[in-house]
């Protein structure tokens, strides 16, 4: 993954064996979010613990969906 965007400041710090730290002054977190795409996110999270952090609640009302019961 590449991440770019114009910084007034940045540092890079090695945090150990797969960890690096990067701290950027100047930049909006909209500004870093606007170049991840859902599927980084999906990559990184597996679909089920994606769903749970949304809520199955919130999820039904986006898609407009309701229980289906038998009379």
């Amino acid at each position: 993954m590449n991440l770019e965007f114009n910084a007034k400041e940045a540092r890079i710090l090695a945090g150990g064996y797969k960890l690096i730290e990067v701290i950027a002054e100047g930049v909006t977190l909209s500004e870093v979010l606007d170049q991840v795409k859902i599927e980084d996110v999906i990559r990184h999270y597996d679909d089920w613990n994606i769903l749970d952090k949304i809520g199955i609640d919130r999820v039904k009302d986006y898609f407009d969906l309701t229980e289906i019961t038998e009379d």
